[in-house]
């Protein structure tokens, strides 16, 4: 199950998809630490010394979600007032 912040992702970059892109492109994801090696070649390869550092601690809770309607404009990306 995704959580909000995958889902929220996967739908702008759907709306880009299929706006920008015609629906021409295609949408993978990736979680972290389930990299595969077709993905560490088109970055050049996997760095050496690659390790994943958990950077949030044990005890950390998010600030309350607040959600903004995002409009695509002609050049950037807007949000409506009002």
């Amino acid at each position: 199950m995704e959580n909000n912040c995958d889902l929220i992702f996967r739908l702008f970059v759907e709306k880009i998809n299929k706006s920008e892109r015609k629906g021409l492109s295609d949408l993978i994801q990736i979680n972290q630490g389930d990299e595969t090696d077709a993905f560490w070649k088109e970055l050049g390869g996997k760095p050496a010394n690659f390790q994943l550092v958990n950077h949030v601690p044990d005890g950390f809770i998010p600030a309350k979600s607040i959600l903004y309607k995002v409009d695509l404009g002609q050049e950037f990306i807007e949000l409506p007032q009002g």
